[in-house]
């Protein structure tokens, strides 16, 4: 799900040899336990990438095509978001900049989609990072004082969260911990609007 890798190598290898050999050799032999062929890694170049445009912004089709070319097209089961070519660039396009869209695949999004959050809701995202859920679970919920915790064990990737998710797209009814998401019990809010120092004290300390 995220930002955090907009420009990672969609191609079957990199610039540094095969992709499948960069896989860590635990990691290869977990997939191979499972049933999993390694080689699926080398179809990337053949897949869509997707991103998912900020609800709360007004960006349109011919936007879209223009920062990321005539082949941009709506995912028809998933509202907000699009397919782009596995070679487009999200780090070079200005809505993407601008914070208006967000490097997300359409898996992550089909998970929001199926918990289908209401607005009001208090959401509880565990192992949150890199963040694209999170993003896409407070905006679903902000109406009415939702809101949307992040909780995860690794604080460089809490830290990333914060400062590519939150705070570049303005996201102010969530709010994020680092802890193990077995033991987390701390209550949501009751409601975000009454405690926005506390929740951006919080996005800032965590």
């Amino acid at each position: 799900d995220a930002d955090a890798d907009a420009d990672a190598p969609a191609a079957g290898g990199t610039a540094h040899g095969d992709v499948v050999e960069q896989l860590p050799a635990a990691y290869v032999r977990w997939l191979q336990e499972n049933g999993v062929d390694p080689a699926v890694y080398r179809l990337a170049h053949s897949l869509d990438r997707y991103i998912r445009v900020d609800g709360r912004q007004e960006v349109s089709l011919s936007q879209l095509q223009e920062d990321f070319g005539e082949s941009v097209r709506a995912v028809p089961w998933l509202p907000g978001f699009y397919a782009l070519p596995a070679a487009a660039k999200l780090s070079t396009s200005s809505l993407y900049k601008r914070g208006l869209v967000f490097g997300m695949d359409v898996s992550s999004g089909a998970a929001v989609a199926a918990l289908d959050p209401q607005n009001g809701e208090h959401c509880l995202d565990l192992c949150c990072a890199p963040g694209g859920k999170l993003c896409m679970l407070a905006e679903r919920v902000l109406r009415g004082g939702g809101s949307a915790t992040g909780v995860d064990v690794s604080p460089e990737r809490l830290a990333s969260c914060r400062r590519q998710m939150l705070m570049k797209y303005r996201v102010q009814n969530a709010r994020l911990f680092l802890g193990d998401a077995r033991t987390f019990n701390i209550a949501p809010p009751e409601d975000w609007r009454s405690n926005r120092g506390r929740l951006a004290q919080q996005q800032q300390q965590q």
